[in-house]
């Protein structure tokens, strides 16, 4: 049984706790691009997931591997995930 769990996993948000998740909001970062992007706040109940934002990566992109920072919060939690990927 989990209590009070939100996950991030490949692009995927999910609820597997015992609590809905009120005002949540989407936030991702990649530095090295100097470009975000953040959703509007939503609500994700138990059992519930959700897909993150896309991002379009600009045609001036270096080549190379990038990082990208999530950020998955609201009032009462924050959550933190970075995941890399490459421009080719």
């Amino acid at each position: 049984m989990y209590i009070n769990v939100l996950i991030l996993q490949n692009q995927d948000i999910y609820n597997l706790g015992n609590t809905n998740f009120e005002n949540l909001k989407i936030t991702a970062f990649i530095d090295t691009l100097g470009i975000w992007k953040k959703t509007r706040q939503f609500d994700l109940k138990k059992g519930e997931k959700t897909k993150l934002i896309p991002f379009i990566i600009p045609y001036y992109a270096p080549k190379g591997r990038h990082y990208i920072r999530i950020v998955v919060s609201n009032d009462h939690i924050r959550r933190v995930i970075y995941r890399d990927f490459d421009v080719v």
